[in-house]
């Protein structure tokens, strides 16, 4: 089974977690997770958190891929510092439609490519008219 652990700046975590609710219904606490990063946290704080979760998903038995808002901010360097020691999938610069197709595949996210299948179809929704 797929899980996925939302990390990013501030509470756009849990403001992901709550939009995808209004829109996709209520998600199994046991599947998917938001953690914040607040200013007055370090890396090491957020890297324990992260990991709390982590161990609670099982990753040995579980597929988890972790979404961040930005690629090299503290979330995603929290989280590339924890695939070092467990296996998962991190995903930067999520946005709403992307997090919203993991949401409802999860499961079929197995590997990378269908990851990035779905990578690819959220490009296509963003757009300037």
């Amino acid at each position: 089974m797929t899980k996925l652990i939302l990390v990013a700046h501030g509470d756009l975590g849990n403001s992901f977690l709550r939009s995808v609710t209004m829109i996709a219904g209520d998600q199994n606490p046991d599947e998917v997770a938001a953690i914040s990063f607040s200013p007055d946290d370090s890396l090491d704080t957020l890297k324990s958190r992260i990991e709390e979760q982590l161990v609670k998903f099982n990753p040995k038995e579980n597929h988890i891929i972790v979404c961040c808002d930005l690629k090299a901010g503290t979330p995603f360097n929290a989280s590339y510092l924890l695939s070092k020691k467990y296996p998962l999938h991190i995903v930067s610069g999520t946005n709403l439609p992307l997090l919203l197709e993991l949401v409802m595949s999860k499961d079929t996210l197995t590997d990378l490519e269908s990851i990035n299948d779905i990578i690819e179809l959220a490009k296509t929704t963003i757009s300037v008219m």
